[in-house]
C-alpha cells in the first residue's frame, strides 16, 4: 500500500477520532443520566445502573472475539462493521420499550468498543511515517479525552433537557457518520491471512534482549517465534565495553564470541555478550567464529 500524503493521513485520523468520541460518550454519559433512565424504564436507579454493567460486559466479551475472528480480514471493512454494530446498539437503546431490551441494547453497544480501538491503533501505525507510530496511536486515541471534556457534559445536559433517549440518538448518528468517514477516508489495509485462532491463542511471548520477533506477531504484541538479532548490538552500545567486547562476570562458559578479529568485533580469545542475554540453547566455551557450532540452535 503506498504511503498516504499528509492530508489523506489527517482525514483518516479524523475519522478514527470521531469514532473514539462516540464510544467515549456512550461509555460514560449513562452515569449522568441514571435518574432519567430509571424513570423512563420504570425501575429504580440501582437497577438502571445495570445498564452500565451490561455495556462493560459487552466490552469484555467483544474484545477477544473480535481479536480472534477478525485478524485475517481487511481492517477498514472490520472498522466499518464495528461502527455499524455500535450504531445499531445505540439506536436500540434509544428505542428500547422495556428494561430487558435496554440491557440487551447496552450489551450490543459495548461489543465493538475494544476491537475498534485496537484496529484503529494498527491502522494508525500503518499510515504513520517511519518512526512516528507512537504519535499516530496517540492521535487516534484523542477521541476518549475529547468525549470526556466535551461530549459527556453536553450529552448529559441534552439528556436532562430533551430526554435521555435523545442523547443515544445523537450517539447513534455519530456512529453512522464514523462508519461513512472510515469507508471514505481510511485507506484499505489488509489483514493478516496467516493468523488463525491457534496463533492468536498461543501463549504470549516477548523476545529477549538480542533477539527479534520473526513470526506470529499480532495486535497483542505476542511472538510465536524469536530469532537472534544479526549482527549483535553496535560496539558503541552500552552493552559493550571498550574494544567492543565484554566477558562474563562468572564464567567464560556463559559467553559467546562474535566475529573475532573483525573491525569492532572481538579479539581472538575474548568473549562478547553474556550467554544469558542472547538466550542460546546450550552453554559452552566461547565461540571463535561469528556462527554457532554445528548442531547448535538459537532459542530466544
Amino acid at each position: 500500500m503506498p504511503a498516504p500524503d499528509a492530508r489523506a493521513r489527517a482525514l483518516a485520523f479524523l475519522a478514527l477520532v470521531t469514532g473514539g468520541v462516540g464510544i467515549g460518550i456512550t461509555e460514560f454519559v449513562t452515569m449522568g443520566l441514571l435518574p432519567q433512565i430509571a424513570e423512563g424504564a420504570g425501575v429504580s436507579i440501582p437497577m438502571a445502573g445495570h445498564t452500565i454493567s451490561a455495556y462493560a460486559l459487552g466490552v469484555v466479551v467483544g474484545s477477544p472475539l473480535i481479536a480472534l475472528g477478525a485478524a485475517r480480514l481487511p481492517r477498514r471493512a472490520v472498522l466499518v462493521v464495528l461502527m455499524l454494530v455500535f450504531t445499531v446498539g445505540n439506536a436500540l437503546t434509544a428505542l428500547a420499550p422495556t428494561y430487558e431490551l435496554l440491557i440487551v441494547a447496552r450489551f450490543l453497544a459495548g461489543l465493538p468498543h475494544g476491537g475498534f480501538f485496537g484496529l484503529a491503533a494498527l491502522v494508525a501505525v500503518t499510515l504513520a511515517p517511519p518512526g512516528q507510530g507512537g504519535r499516530a496511536v496517540g492521535t487516534v486515541m484523542l477521541g476518549i479525552p475529547i468525549a470526556m471534556v466535551l461530549g459527556v457534559p453536553l450529552g448529559t445536559l441534552a439528556g436532562q433537557e430533551l430526554g435521555w433517549r435523545a442523547t443515544y440518538w445523537a450517539v447513534a448518528a455519530l456512529g453512522a457518520l464514523t462508519a461513512y468517514l472510515v469507508r471514505v477516508w481510511v485507506p484499505w489495509t489488509p489483514g493478516r491471512p496467516e493468523q488463525s485462532f491457534r496463533t492468536e491463542l498461543a501463549p504470549s511471548a516477548t523476545c529477549s534482549s538480542g533477539c527479534r520477533c520473526s513470526s506470529g506477531r499480532s495486535a497483542s504484541a505476542a511472538c510465536s517465534r524469536c530469532t537472534p538479532t544479526s549482527p549483535p548490538p553496535s560496539p558503541r552500545s552500552p552493552a559493550w565495553t571498550s574494544g567492543g567486547c565484554r566477558s562474563s562476570s562468572s564464567s567464560t562458559a556463559r559467553c559467546r564470541c562474535w566475529a573475532p578479529g573483525s573491525a569492532g568485533g572481538c579479539p581472538t580469545g575474548r568473549c562478547c555478550a553474556p550467554w544469558s542475554s542472547w538466550g542460546w540453547a546450550r552453554r559452552s566455551p566461547c565461540w571463535r567464529s561469528g556462527r554457532p557450532p554445528a548442531g547448535w540452535s538459537p532459542r530466544c
